[in-house]
């Protein structure tokens, strides 16, 4: 099928005008990223796609653009003990707002409208009555949390807390019927002798003990902060 100069233009267009209606909620949600910057990426990928129809490859060097845009967009803040990615949503929005121009520049015209439809819900879910119930964020309180592999400075209290006294208790058990029996427990990084320890004695051991591994783990972390912020 004969393609005209017209057809090319519309494709451009529909390109330009779908990833605004994208850019546009970005801006206002605030993104770093709106409608001129997500219309200029669909026009250009738009344009790219219709240059395409004589040189395929030339969409590769599309992608690869695209991918730059999108990893600066892309910001870390340090939050206490972790830090939290920003713009990883806006970022993958100009991904697919390249997608989309691309595929109006190469004629599909309605799979470009779909795929800009079914961004824009996707941007827009925790906001639109009918889809909003499909909000992970919803459900989040229901569920346990996947961060088993990272413990904050609470998680790490407590862990040493539980393992400490179940340490002393055993010392306890053990200590309990047995005259003359000389046992010791660890505080902080020494290692006392304990002969027939009363209750409160080693209670008080037992807190000495918590209070200083707490201790070396606050100046752990603190350490590993500076690290981060010196390394920045």
């Amino acid at each position: 099928m004969h393609v005209t100069e017209l057809d090319l233009i519309i494709r451009v267009l529909v390109g330009w005008g779908l990833t605004f209606v994208l850019g546009f909620e970005r801006a206002v949600r605030g993104a770093p990223a709106g409608d001129r910057t997500f219309s200029l990426v669909g026009a250009g990928t738009a344009l790219i796609g219709t240059l395409s129809l004589s040189s395929p490859a030339v969409l590769g060097g599309a992608v690869t653009g695209i991918g730059f845009i999108g990893g600066g967009l892309c910001f870390r803040q340090a939050m206490q003990d972790k830090e939290i990615l920003h713009g990883v949503t806006t970022a993958a929005s100009i991904f697919g707002a390249a997608a989309i121009g691309a595929a109006a520049g190469v004629g599909h015209i309605w799979l470009a409208v779909i795929s800009a439809t079914a961004v824009f819900i996707s941007l827009e879910i925790r906001h639109l009555p009918l889809f909003r119930l499909l909000d992970a964020r919803r459900w989040e309180p229901y569920f346990h949390h996947d961060d088993h592999a990272h413990f904050g400075l609470r998680g790490i209290e407590r862990a040493i807390a539980h393992e400490v006294e179940g340490e002393a208790a055993a010392v306890t058990h053990h200590t309990s019927g047995t005259p003359g029996l000389s046992t010791t427990i660890a505080v902080g990084t020494g290692v006392h002798p304990i002969e027939q320890a009363p209750a409160a004695a080693l209670a008080d051991q037992v807190d000495q003990a918590i209070n200083a591994d707490i201790v070396a783990d606050q100046m752990i972390e603190a350490a590993a902060t500076a690290s981060r912020g010196s390394g920045r």
